[in-house]
């Protein structure tokens, strides 16, 4: 089974290069701002059937974020989305990706188109 091959190494892609640990829903969610760039946090909760908290947690994650301790901050996250008014000053905020995230997303995408390249499966 070729495309399941194909397909574990498109997962491995993402852990290999975000986390080893790195969840299915954010998988979900990076890939759904892909597809729908300027997407909103109610409508990625409302497709994903996700809670508004526990989107605005992950997207917080896949953004960049200021995490502040006794020896002053340090930048956080994956940097691959951000967030934005959807026009000047106003609201919803739209999900975009950054350049970081595109790039990622444009690996992920040659990875697919590549197919049927056949990949060993690590153990």
């Amino acid at each position: 089974m070729k495309e399941i091959s194909h397909l574990f190494y498109v997962v491995e892609m993402f852990r290999n290069r975000l986390s080893r640990q790195l969840p299915t829903q954010h998988i979900s969610l990076l890939l759904l701002v892909a597809e729908r760039p300027g997407i909103t946090q109610a409508e990625l909760s409302n497709l994903l059937d996700m809670p508004q908290g526990t989107v605005s947690r992950n997207l917080k994650l896949l953004n960049y974020y200021l995490e502040r301790d006794q020896c002053g901050s340090s930048a956080k996250g994956y940097g691959l989305l951000i967030t934005r008014p959807l026009e000047e000053g106003a609201y919803p905020l739209g999900v975009f990706l950054t350049p970081k995230g595109e790039d990622f997303i444009l690996d992920v995408v040659a990875e697919l188109r590549s197919a049927p390249n056949t990949h060993a499966l690590a153990c």
